[in-house]
Parts: structure tokens; C-alpha cells; sequence
């Protein structure tokens, strides 16, 4: 009885649809999204990060390569302010972003850069850029990392509206930046901390502050 053979064209078929089926296997694994967002009326801000397409899957150049949480791998940070923010409000915008950033820095081992181009992190406040549909949203935070790795890629802070809240510095703007460097919204807190939820954070404005836990969070990744 003679053996049956698969035809060369159809085993090259079958070998394309396997590997078609891997990819996008695997492309659907790089599209993972992790999203968070205050819910609540005049909600500060929505989170969201995700992946990167880039790849570095090795710590060369990573200043901080011994930690292991979420963090950007050198010091300064670049930030450039697009022209929304340096020109809304008569420029109000521009002052409060640099006076939270010189706040930071004072505060924690964070240290920033103004650019032109090449930017870590890009300021917008052009109310069309608009990522959510919930119009009383002040604020929004995007973060993107490399895939397979722990560290930023590229931040971007979206700014729609004013907040009167100032105290130490500028609450938003403070509020905001910290996100990008992986501190979270916190519903029960010390009640001088600046990261408190929305529906807290204006009870203590002019006392609100970086509490001594995040300080030292950031302390442990970036004061080496």
C-alpha cells in the first residue's frame, strides 16, 4: 500500500497559519492596557499605562537597574510644556507646572529639565486633546514602558481646566507629576497627604504636602 504524503504547497500553508496564529498571539499580549480612574464629580484625573511597541529587554543605561518597581532610568527628567500651557491663562499654566516640578525636586531625589524636543515627559493643556467623555475631568495622566522591562518610556500629563487649590505649591500640578512616577491616588490617608482621592483633596489645601512614605518610595529608586 503506498504511503500518503502531504503536498509541499500544503505544509507550507499549514506552517504560515501556525505562525500567524502565534502572532497575534503575541501581539495581543503587547496590547495589554492597565487603567485606572477616579469616578467621582470633578474627578482629577484618569491613569492609564501601557505597553510600548519599542523592546529593551536589557538594563544598560538604566541608572536604577537594582530596583525592582516601575521607574524612569536616568535623572534629569526632560519635560517640555506645549504651547497651550505656555500661553492659556496668560501663561499661569507654564508657572504652575515649573513651581510644582522645583517643588518635587526640592522634596525628593527627582530632578527636571526643560527641552525643546526629546522630551520624558510632555505637558499639554489644549482642551481638544481631550481623552475622556466625563467633562468635569481637571486632569490625565498617560505612561507607556518598554515591553518586558520595568521602566518609563514616555509620560504625558493632559491639563483641562484650572484648580485653585495651591497651598505648598500648585496641588494639581504636584498631584499629577507624581503619577508619572508610579504613585497612586489614595482614598485613606495621612490628611496632609497630596496624593488624596478627589473627594478629600480640598478639605486641607494650603497643608497638603509629599507625605514622608512616598518620599521614601522614591528615595529607595532613585537616591542612589
Amino acid at each position: 500500500m503506498a504511503k500518503r504524503t502531504i503536498p509541499l504547497i500544503s505544509l507550507i500553508t499549514i506552517i504560515v497559519f501556525i505562525l500567524l496564529v502565534v502572532l497575534l498571539i503575541l501581539l495581543n499580549k503587547n496590547k495589554t492596557t492597565i487603567t485606572g480612574f477616579t469616578t467621582e464629580t470633578n474627578s482629577l484625573n484618569q491613569i492609564s499605562i501601557e505597553n510600548n511597541s519599542f523592546n529593551q529587554t536589557d538594563s544598560i543605561g538604566d541608572k536604577f537597574y537594582g530596583t525592582t518597581e516601575m521607574h524612569w532610568d536616568h535623572m534629569p527628567i526632560k519635560y517640555k510644556l506645549d504651547e497651550y500651557c505656555k500661553t492659556r491663562w496668560d501663561g499661569n499654566l507654564s508657572k504652575n507646572i515649573k513651581s510644582a516640578l522645583a517643588y518635587i525636586s526640592n522634596e525628593t531625589p527627582i530632578s527636571f529639565v526643560e527641552v525643546e524636543s526629546g522630551e520624558d515627559i510632555l505637558y499639554t493643556c489644549n482642551p481638544e486633546l481631550k481623552k475622556i467623555a466625563d467633562t468635569n475631568t481637571l486632569a490625565e495622566v498617560e505612561l507607556t514602558y518598554y515591553v518586558g522591562t520595568n521602566i518609563f518610556q514616555h509620560g504625558t500629563v493632559y491639563f483641562y481646566k484650572s484648580y485653585t487649590c495651591y497651598g505648598k505649591a500648585p496641588t494639581l500640578f504636584v498631584h499629577e507629576t507624581m503619577h508619572l512616577f508610579g504613585i497612586e491616588d489614595k482614598t485613606k490617608s495621612d490628611w496632609l497627604d497630596i496624593m488624596w482621592s478627589v473627594e478629600d483633596i480640598g478639605k486641607n489645601c494650603e497643608q497638603l504636602k509629599i507625605i514622608d512614605e512616598d518620599k521614601k518610595y522614591l528615595e529607595d529608586i532613585y537616591g542612589k
